[in-house]
Order: C-alpha cells, then sequence, then structure tokens
C-alpha cells in the first residue's frame, strides 16, 4: 500500500507534492471506510488473489490535502516483476462530468417545473426505434402514468381522439416527408373517457448530421 510513483496529474487531482506522496500509503488518498479498511483489501487479495475491483473501472470518492472529496473513475491493476508485486491505479477526474450532470438534471428540474406551470408537455419521437420520450406534463395531460403506459407512437395515435386521428397522421406524415413543421389541433381521450383539447407543434430533428 505504499506510494512508489506518481504523475503529475495525481498532483493536481489531490494538490499534494511529490515529497508528501512518495513513501505515504495510498489510503491517504482515499475516503472514510475504504482508507480505514484498505489494508484488509490487500491483504485478502494477496491471499486469495480474488478481487471484485481488480481491472474494472469504477467510481470513487478521492480525499484531496485540503479534506475536500473528488469524484474520480478508478481503475487497478496488478504488475509483477521477478522481486515484488506492484499494484497501479489509473485515475480519471469526473469533477466536470460530475457537474455537468447536476447542471443537466437542474435544467431538467426547472423545465419540467415551467411546463406543469404552463400546460404546456414535449414528446421526442425516435422515428428508427418507434419510441417516445414524453415530459411528465405530457403524462398528465394524456391522463396516463409512467408505471403502465408504454410511450411508442401507435400508443400515442390510441390517445388521440378516434374522429381526430386520421388527421394527425397525415400532418404527422406530410412533416416527415417534407422536412417542414406541423401545427394542428385535436383532442385526446384520456382513461377516465374525459378529452382534452391540445395545441400541438411538431418539426423533424437529425442528429449527428443524418
Amino acid at each position: 500500500g505504499i506510494i512508489e510513483s506518481v504523475n503529475a496529474a495525481t498532483f493536481r487531482i489531490f494538490g499534494y507534492t511529490r515529497e508528501e506522496l512518495i513513501g505515504a500509503n495510498v489510503s491517504l488518498l482515499m475516503t472514510g471506510p475504504h482508507a480505514e479498511q484498505h489494508a484488509g483489501y490487500i491483504r485478502r487479495y494477496l491471499a486469495t488473489g480474488t478481487s471484485r475491483i481488480m481491472s474494472v473501472g469504477r467510481d470513487v470518492a478521492g480525499r484531496r490535502r485540503d479534506g475536500s472529496e473528488v469524484c474520480l473513475r478508478l481503475t487497478l491493476r496488478e504488475v509483477r516483476l521477478p522481486t515484488k508485486r506492484l499494484f497501479t491505479g489509473i485515475l480519471r477526474d469526473l469533477t466536470e462530468t460530475v457537474e455537468a450532470r447536476q447542471a443537466l438534471q437542474r435544467s431538467r428540474t426547472i423545465i419540467a417545473d415551467t411546463q406543469r406551470l404552463t400546460h404546456i408537455g414535449n414528446w421526442v419521437w425516435n422515428i428508427e426505434t418507434n419510441v417516445l420520450e414524453w415530459s411528465d406534463e405530457i403524462y398528465r395531460i394524456f391522463g396516463r402514468e409512467r408505471s403502465n403506459f408504454e410511450p411508442t407512437y401507435p400508443n400515442f395515435l390510441e390517445c388521440v381522439h378516434p374522429e381526430d386521428r386520421h388527421n394527425v397522421e397525415t400532418a404527422v406524415a406530410e412533416a416527415l416527408t417534407n422536412g417542414t413543421t406541423y401545427v394542428i389541433e385535436h383532442r385526446v381521450v384520456r382513461p377516465n373517457r374525459s378529452e382534452a383539447t391540445v395545441h400541438e407543434r411538431g418539426e423533424l430533428q437529425f442528429e449527428n448530421g443524418s
């Protein structure tokens, strides 16, 4: 468990100097129970040769010099030399990735709240897989539950009032054929047989230039 070598990126991630890390136990860079139990992990691996994390990347928390935590992707590998066995830890700083995920979640929460307050929902239809992604407000407007309703395009059409279904299919088909935007008003029928009139606008979008 003693650190013999580190690269410059390790100093940047953890805030230690080379002198502080070389010769120190690697548990210095770990948090909580993992730091306390690390010596036991090593003994068990050396005795049994089995490990749940060796050569398998996983997300872990690291401890910086100032005591703060950093989210890392860790991959461990064993190196066997004629006179000793070494372990190499390959680390990737996930701070930006985690912050991006958190920002995305905040944005989704804001969008969901805005849709709920304005009674505006949205759905995205993947034409290749025929799968729809519905926002929470669409579920509410259509009177459906995520737990028991699969949002596919045919199921969407089943929610449209039978008298309006042909007009919706035609509008969507023409928009797909011509690459144009469609705007239509139609009724939806909820499971309790109540109806709602919706104003719908859709447009074709391409991903990755396809």
